[in-house]
């Protein structure tokens, strides 16, 4: 699967827990993954990360459009903390999306 991705330019993406890992930072946290469940190994897709980056952004929209038109949310602290959780995420996802394209691009040539 991670050959794969990489071969794609792509990304794995877990749907359950709506995460997103390069091929590289999959391969590293489940380095022994060929151990993992079956069933967790089938619930993988392997995604164009910049579904995941429109995703991450129709969030933050979402949540600034609450705050501006002055509706409470149900615990500010919780949503800034998502909020700050989900800029970093998306700060993350747009630093390996830079490299994974310069990547691409130098194999491509």
């Amino acid at each position: 699967m991670v050959n794969e991705a990489k071969s794609k330019g792509q990304w794995i993406y877990e749907p359950s827990y709506k995460h997103w890992y390069t091929p590289e930072h999959f391969e590293h946290i489940y380095q022994t993954y060929v151990y993992a469940k079956e069933e967790f190994l089938n619930t993988l897709q392997i995604r164009n990360p910049l579904e995941g980056i429109e995703a991450g952004f129709k969030r933050l929209e979402d949540m600034q459009s609450k705050l501006l038109a002055g509706k409470p949310l149900s615990n500010k602290e919780t949503e800034y903390k998502k909020l700050k959780e989900l800029s970093e995420k998306l700060s993350f996802l747009q630093k390996a999306l830079l490299n994974t394209t310069k990547t691409s691009l130098k194999e491509m040539q």
